[in-house]
This record gives C-alpha cells, structure tokens and sequence, in this order.
C-alpha cells in the first residue's frame, strides 16, 4: 500500500526542513522558544478557517494538585462519557490550546466534550511534574462525577506517554482504571533506546531519536524512575488499548514493544501500522485522508470499546 499524494508531500517538506531544523536547533532556553514560536505558528496557520468546537477553559484547585486544561465541545454534566486528552510534544515544546483543532475533531466524531489538559512542561518543570499533573486532572475528573467507564483517555507521542503511564500510577494507587485508551505514536521507552535501535530501519522525515531526546532530556534527562520505560508496568487490568503508529517512524519499535508486552501479559491490544506514514501525520487531518482515516478508526475503537458490555 502507498501513502497519498498529499502523506508524500507533507512528509517531504518535513525531511526538507523540519528534520534539519531540529537536529540543530539547541535544546537550549534560546532554541526551545524558537521552536516553540516556529510550531504553533505552523498549526495557527494550519487551522485558518477551521471550525473549532466551543471551548471552556478550566483552571481549578483540587485536592490532588492545580487542574489547567480546557474542555473542547463544551463542559458536560457528570455522568456523560468524555474523553480525556494528553498531548504531544516531547514535554516540551506545545501546550493543550494548540491542540483544539485535533480535539475539535475528536469530540465532533465521537460526540464526546474533551478534556485537554495543560500539564506543565519542560524546561520550566521537569519529571514527574507532567505525569503528576496527568494523574491529578484523572483524578479531578472523577470528584467531578465522571465514572471510570464513561472516561476514555487519549494520548500523542509523548502525551501517550503519560496516558500510559497513569494506568501504572492508577494501578499504583488502586484507583479504578478508565474504560479504554488510545494512543498516537505513544513514546513508550523515554530515554530512546528502542527508538535508536531501531531507527535506521524507519528513516522518519519528522525527527531524529537523537534530537528528540535532546529536547525530552530536558524533562527527564538521566532519570532513573520506572515510568520513563513503561513495558515493565504492562498489567492484565491495562484498558483495552488502540495504538496508530506511523510506518516509516521511529516511535514504530515503542509501539510494537509496549503492545507485545501488554499482549504477553494478558492484556487487550490493537496495533495500526499506517504504511510509509511517519510521526505526527494525525495532525495533517485537513490535507492528509490517512490521517482522517486514523482518526475514524479510534472513533470507532471507542464505540465498540464502551459499548461491549452493553445489553
């Protein structure tokens, strides 16, 4: 199977100039406010004349910590099914508003509000701070009146890291674990082992292993905590778990890896291999049809997920 014309030119114009500019960009202050001003200014442009879903921002106290974030499609009464949001970004780099487009389609397909959360971030706030926040907007979610089966939580690249890892910190502290999960090009192995093994096979036009770590280091850079490597906390009791990943990518083997562990230990998992696609193609939804056809396909994951136990 071939990638679309419009999946052949994106990832070309990536290969062309955003792989060169991260692999020498410094993940210095200086570097890093470059490369974040450069990336949201790509999605404000990317969005023009999209139709987003109303929003409500949030900014709460609760017991566990701060809850930032905000709610795409509108705040909903407990009780409805939701679905909770973690982005992408290396920890580092965009923060949940730039995320309103894909979200907006989210809760357009599934006609769920989202809860995006604004975790903190690196260089600013580093490990666990994210994971920390990740664990405490769940728990907000469910003093709001939200129940376990009506929450699916979601995740991209490193966002899927913390979606991830919050079935660990839940199982951790016995607290009910979400319906189900998916994930975008889940960063499973956060000091990029698996990724460099491997990447020489993938050739990903986005980004290097190399330069990824030199920005994610600056969240969680020589940790030794066993939430950076997440197949040791793979659990029968893990969600059932949908994970696209791009074929030409490098997060591919952190897919793969994590999905053969939950699978070796008894736990529900799906693995989409987009052929020729690379890492962060989902955000091409206006221009890339592999990319809306991603997104149908979590949509219906979630359908036939919450609804299997239906009478």
């Amino acid at each position: 199977m071939t990638a679309s014309l419009p999946a052949r030119l994106l990832g070309t114009g990536m290969r062309m100039v955003v792989r060169p500019a991260t692999d020498h960009i410094p993940a210095n202050r200086a570097g890093i406010a470059f490369i974040r001003a450069a990336a949201a200014g790509a999605l404000r442009v990317a969005m023009l004349g999209e139709r987003l879903e109303p929003v409500s921002v949030v900014d709460a106290d609760s017991p566990h910590g701060p809850v930032r974030g905000e709610w795409v499609g509108g705040a909903p009464r407990p009780g409805q099914p939701i679905l909770y949001y973690l982005h992408g970004s290396g920890f580092v780099i965009l923060r949940a508003h730039h995320f309103r487009g894909l979200a907006s389609q989210l809760a357009h397909r599934t006609g769920r509000s989202v809860f995006t959360l604004r975790y903190r971030m690196a260089p600013e706030y580093r490990f666990p701070a994210a994971h920390d926040d990740a664990l405490a907007g769940y728990r907000w979610l469910l003093d709001q009146g939200h129940a376990p089966s009506d929450i699916v939580v979601g995740g991209d690249s490193a966002g899927g890291h913390l979606a991830l890892a919050l079935t660990a910190q839940l199982r951790a502290l016995e607290l009910p674990q979400p319906a189900a999960i998916f994930t975008l090009a889940p960063l499973v192995d956060a000091t990029f082992g698996t990724a460099a093994a491997t990447e020489s096979t993938a050739n990903d036009p986005f980004v290097t292993a190399r330069a990824a770590y030199r920005f994610l280091g600056r969240y969680a850079h020589a940790v030794d905590d066993p939430l950076i490597d997440l197949p040791a906390h793979v659990s029968p009791d893990t969600p059932p778990l949908f994970i696209q990943v791009g074929e030409c990518e490098m997060l591919r083997a952190d897919a793969e890896r994590y999905a053969a562990a939950l699978t070796a230990a008894g736990g529900d998992c799906t693995v989409r291999v987009w052929p020729e696609l690379f890492h962060g193609f989902y955000m091409g939804y206006r221009i890339v049809p592999e990319a809306r056809a991603a997104l149908g396909e979590i949509v219906d994951f979630i359908a036939a997920t919450t609804t299997a136990d239906l009478p």
